[in-house]
């Protein structure tokens, strides 16, 4: 399960429990007896425990899910943003609250109050933060990544002054003493870091690697943050259960366990929960007949506006840009559950009065109203890729080198990447394929996304022994390459509604020409389909839409046999060639695709044979029509000599002659290549996608992964796309410009029986 899985967005909670806020008041200010009836005084204290917990434990799960080598890899240029943005705040807050009082007569405790809340409201939580990021797809984009970092740097030191700062803050007069409190405090952390946590770190310590927690062992740590809340309650110390799971290692075991079993009941059920009880403590009354309510809120308007400021600007001088700039300043102004359950305990011990209270969980609900949609409307992680020159095979000479992202899941996916890049090395002199290996991994058990080099995060993974044999198969492949392959590997652990922008984003820094990604869908020896992923399915859809360069995706039919001890095959056929089989129909698709294949062709092992699929007395513009031409008479002329590649035109009427022509090849074939997108009015591809189930790889495609074969698919889409809306011309076609071109034979292969490619 997703660490911000979908039972966890924020809007879940977040919607539910801002109702909770104002409905619950408005009950309670209706009719007392009502809520006195429903819920009775022992009732209220138990759903107010229950709330209570939940907060507690969402707080130690996202501790636990925080890897400390984060702050200590947080550079000076988050440290730079994060305190501007604090610093400046406080400023704008302290000079708006200085002059408000030169006009506006404040009592005592909206003195004290408000002085609080300047310096709180700089502050930014990182649990906050990264909820809401999550829930905007842009946790690991280059923006969500630093207020990640900058905001887990601001929660740390406010989480450690504010800890023993509310003990001297507290205007209560019937307090214990302060150095006793202090006291009380620093025996209550030692024996949570101490005792407790070396029960846990013991318990972490006895669960294999791979394998998940004993219940036993589960419910134990359940009960040390239960007793741990309860006594941090009685000491004042609501927080401590962040700090607590802060100090304990992230990721599985513990942190995927919590998260599997306890994150959907807290995010669904205890947080709306907690924000309710929050909003039955809300007096909307309270300013009734004071004049200072505006003044007051303008101090915080300003405040938030320096907090706004700070950030943008400081991310400016470090290098942003202005398109990044503001939306990082919004993204630090997100409140959330943190503030609801610090005012919570602030009106507890008297630090805030109803007033202040009432408008502070009010600010909480403009604040993030405004920014949410604001960055949700600012920013898009793409933008940078559509102002790129565009970046594709075509246009490649011979002894250029080709450099390709493979995006791999899991092992399954080996097999068939290691046959592509293959065939993909070319074997000229000064020729090469330059490979970026992307290790794709959902983020579970923790809460920071990574992307980086493998040998980088091998360092602070603990389970990273899992995916060894892929990161070993690409060593060999380099190694067996003979100097014409170059491979790097790198990681990419975030959510699955993000995974994209890492596709994306390590494709423009590394600029590639092609991004290849397995499909959604897995096939058993027996033909049928045996799993369907829909998330990885989502991710191929965004990565089409958004992709910087060209984008395959390889469909994997054939059947896996290892029992040669290889890590990859050739062919089905035996070693000594490997079908390749392209469609030709028209459009920047084939093109793409037929320069690929052409390229692959040069490999010994490579039999090319280009179908020319061509539509009696079909009339499309003047201009595409040429341009295909031209593309077909080029690959002509390259081709030409070449004894392994073959050219067949075949001219047909609709769909159904498109079907006979894929029939009549499918049995000399290990690979299709095909383009994605054909034109929506061509009578080749007309009643194919009437029942397509997978439109994304296009209707040819879809008809043979329909059908019950085991070759191989390469769909390829070139970047950027075009204008999917073609429009079709009434001009005749010009028969003078078609070439003419000869046919080779393909050596015989094995004969197979033919399988139908009727839905």
């Amino acid at each position: 399960m997703d660490v911000h899985g979908d039972d966890a967005y924020p809007k879940q909670w977040w919607a539910m429990g801002m109702a909770g806020l104002f409905i619950g008041r408005t009950l309670i200010n209706y009719n007392q007896s009502i809520i006195n009836t429903l819920f009775p005084p022992p009732g209220r204290y138990i759903i107010k425990t229950m709330a209570g917990f939940g907060f507690m434990l969402q707080m130690f799960i996202s501790g636990v899910m925080i890897d400390m080598s984060a702050i200590r890899k947080s550079g000076p240029k988050s440290i730079l943003i994060a305190f501007s943005g604090v610093l400046i705040s406080i400023i704008f807050g302290s000079v708006a609250f200085t002059l408000i009082r030169q006009v506006v007569e404040l009592d005592e405790t909206l003195f004290t109050g408000i002085r609080v809340l300047i310096l709180f409201n700089s502050l930014t939580y990182f649990m906050v933060t990264s909820y809401y990021l999550h829930d905007l797809k842009i946790i690991n984009s280059e923006v969500g990544r630093i207020a990640c970092s900058s905001s887990l740097v601001i929660d740390i030191f406010g989480l450690l002054t504010t800890t023993f700062g509310l003990i001297w803050l507290s205007p209560n007069p019937d307090a214990p003493p302060k150095w006793l409190s202090a006291a009380s405090l620093t025996f209550y952390y030692f024996v949570l870091f101490g005792v407790f946590r070396p029960m846990v770190m013991c318990i972490v310590r006895r669960t294999p690697e791979g394998c998940d927690m004993k219940q036993t062992h589960f419910l134990l740590i359940l009960g040390i943050v239960m007793f741990t809340f309860h006594w941090g309650e009685r000491v004042g110390q609501r927080f401590s259960a962040f700090l607590f799971g802060l100090s304990l290692p992230h990721g599985p075991p513990l942190g995927s366990a919590l998260v599997q079993k306890l994150q959907l009941f807290t995010s669904g059920v205890l947080l709306p929960l907690f924000c309710t009880m929050a909003g039955w403590r809300i007096n909307l009354t309270s300013w009734k007949g004071t004049s200072s309510f505006w003044a007051v809120e303008i101090i915080f308007i300003v405040s938030q506006l320096g907090k706004f400021l700070g950030t943008a600007f400081s991310s400016m001088v470090v290098g942003m840009s202005l398109e990044d700039a503001v939306p990082l300043g919004f993204i630090m102004t997100f409140k959330g559950i943190m503030e609801v359950a610090t005012f919570g305990v602030w009106i507890d011990q008297a630090i805030l009065d109803d007033r202040l209270f009432a408008l502070a969980m009010i600010n909480v609900v403009i604040f993030t109203g405004v920014a949410y949609p604001l960055v949700q409307w600012l920013y898009d992680p793409s933008h940078k890729y559509n102002i790129v020159r565009k970046r594709k095979v075509m246009g490649l000479s011979d002894h250029g080198d080709l450099q390709v992202l493979v995006c791999i899941h899991n092992e399954e996916n080996i097999s068939a990447i290691f046959n592509f890049l293959e065939v993909s090395k070319c074997e000229k002199v000064g020729a090469s394929i330059s490979v970026f290996a992307l290790q794709l991994i959902n983020l579970a058990g923790s809460a920071m996304p990574v992307l980086a080099p493998l040998h980088e995060y091998k360092k602070t993974a603990s389970t990273f022994s899992l995916y060894d044999h892929t990161i070993k198969a690409f060593e060999q492949f380099e190694e067996e390459s003979q100097g014409y392959a170059r491979v790097q590997q790198f990681v990419s652990v975030t959510p699955y509604k993000s995974m994209h922008n890492d596709i994306c984003a390590l494709a423009h820094d590394k600029r590639t020409n092609l991004i290849v990604i397995p499909f959604h869908k897995k096939w058993g020896i027996d033909g049928n389909v045996e799993t369907y992923n829909q998330q990885i399915r989502s991710i191929n859809r965004s990565v089409l839409r958004k992709s910087p360069c060209s984008v395959a995706i390889l469909i994997d039919r054939e059947i896996v046999d290892q029992a040669g001890g290889g890590l990859y095959r050739i062919s089905k056929f035996g070693h000594q060639t490997y079908q390749i089989v392209m469609i030709f129909i028209g459009g920047t698709d084939d093109h793409e695709a037929l320069a690929l294949a052409r390229r692959m062709a040069d490999h010994p092992s490579v039999w090319l044979t280009v179908i020319w699929l061509r539509v009696n007395d079909y009339k499309p513009q003047v201009q595409e029509i040429q341009e295909d031409i031209r593309v077909m008479r080029e690959f002509h002329i390259k081709a030409k000599g070449h004894e392994r590649i073959s050219v067949r035109e075949k001219f047909v009427d609709d769909g159904i002659g498109t079907t006979k022509a894929l029939l009549s090849v499918q049995n000399v074939a290990d690979l299709f290549v095909l383009g994605r997108y054909h034109e929506a009015n061509c009578p080749a591809i007309q009643g194919l996608d009437a029942w397509s189930e997978s439109p994304e790889i296009g209707a040819l495609a879809d008809t043979l992964v329909s059908s019950d074969s085991r070759y191989s698919i390469l769909v390829v889409q070139q970047q950027p796309r075009v204008d999917w809306k073609m429009n079709s011309s009434n001009k005749s076609r010009d028969d003078e410009s078609y070439i003419s071109v000869s046919v080779a034979n393909s050596p015989k292969s094995t004969s197979r029986s033919r399988l139908s490619l009727s839905k």
